[in-house]
């Protein structure tokens, strides 16, 4: 019976420790391990466009609601956006898959601003654009 193993990688080199195995051949356990390693490679590029643009700038949907689509992002891991509201009353959308969103339940005749940003799955976020009326 095995009681203990360390597993350890140093400069690339994999270095595998049986202690303590009751009798049981070592060679026999350590043939019967299977050692999988994975590369994992940082993201370090944002989504782009960098900084996000509007597809369809923010816009009147009725009296009460704005409606406005992001350019679509490309990463290769995946997008998420956040459309920000700049004006009080207004609402933030939070990190959502859709490049469209509505904000509802907003004053009459009342001027909102928004931002649009865009990170990919890793949550690298791109810089924050200039803001939209």
């Amino acid at each position: 019976m095995v009681r203990s193993y360390t597993v350890t990688v140093n400069d690339g080199q994999l270095d595998l420790h049986v202690k303590d195995l009751g009798g049981v051949d070592a060679n026999a356990v350590i043939n019967a391990l299977e050692v999988a390693l994975a590369v994992v490679v940082p993201d370090t590029t944002p989504p782009t466009p960098n900084p996000s643009t509007w597809a369809t700038p923010p816009a009147a949907a009725g009296s009460t609601a704005i409606s406005m689509t992001a350019t679509t992002a490309v990463d290769p891991s995946g997008v998420q956006y956040f459309f920000h509201c700049l004006t009080t009353g207004g609402h933030d959308s939070g990190w959502q898959a859709s490049a469209t969103y509505q904000d509802t339940g907003l004053s009459p005749n009342t001027t909102y601003s928004y931002q649009v940003m865009t990170r990919d799955s890793r949550r690298r976020r791109i810089k924050v654009p200039t803001r939209s009326r």
